[in-house]
């Protein structure tokens, strides 16, 4: 398994989507991308943009209007404790 740079800290596409679920779960309002993008500090913006574009095309997360939004199906998982911390 390859170490995750330190200059890069959104350079690997999992690390980020992990850290974006994580930030979603037990969310059903969702949270505002700029919101998101700040949270996860300090990795670079468009890192979180892409890992948002990359969960919503798997159907993990859904985007409506300007939030960022769990899916049914991953809020039933997480309610099943499937996703642990």
């Amino acid at each position: 398994m390859q170490k995750q740079s330190k200059q890069d800290p959104g350079c690997r596409e999992p690390y980020t989507e992990r850290l974006v679920v994580l930030e979603l779960l037990g969310r059903n309002d969702g949270l505002d991308p700029a919101v998101l993008e700040t949270n996860l500090l300090p990795i670079e913006p468009r890192f979180v943009r892409d890992a948002v574009a990359g969960l919503e095309e798997a159907g993990v997360v859904v985007v409506k209007g300007t939030r960022v939004y769990p899916t049914a199906a991953l809020r039933r998982l997480d309610t099943l404790t499937m996703i642990c911390v």
